[in-house]
């Protein structure tokens, strides 16, 4: 019981400092934000909303920013040899890594500029699809 309440106050710590790290990027690229907040659909998570620019760089950079604080805060945790040491925190970073990801609806689908309708089911898509499930079955061999 003690594991599943640290596995899933870390992963929303980590679903915030994700989203904070959008914040920070929309600010370093003068984006405008227009709300910070919470979504029950497609499934419940957090967001930011802010104005896409038109340039395809900034979008990059502001859509992966949430991704490269989680990829960050993995790689000190690995280097400082927590992740060996507490298997909460790698289930949490695990899962964390998997909804980041995923082909149905994240920061990875948005990037496509492609409406995530659309997106489904393309050659790109069962490209993303594939990449995932690899991630997902070296995260299982790890455990």
């Amino acid at each position: 019981m003690e594991t599943v309440l640290l596995v899933t106050i870390t992963i929303l710590v980590l679903t915030v400092l994700h989203e904070l790290g959008h914040v920070a990027a929309a600010k370093a690229l003068n984006l405008r934000i227009f709300k910070v907040g919470a979504l029950l659909r497609p499934f419940p998570h957090l967001f930011v909303a802010v104005g896409y620019p038109k340039v395809f760089w900034k979008k990059f950079i502001y859509l992966m920013a949430g991704s490269a604080v989680t990829l960050s805060l993995l790689l000190i945790c690995f280097l400082s040899g927590q992740l060996v040491l507490l298997k909460w925190l790698s289930l949490a970073f695990a899962y964390q890594i998997i909804m980041e990801t995923n082909p149905f609806y994240s920061d990875f689908t948005i990037i496509t500029g492609i409406p995530t309708d659309d997106y489904l089911f393309t050659k790109k898509w069962y490209i993303h699809f594939f990449a995932w499930m690899c991630i997902i079955i070296v995260i299982i061999k790890m455990f």
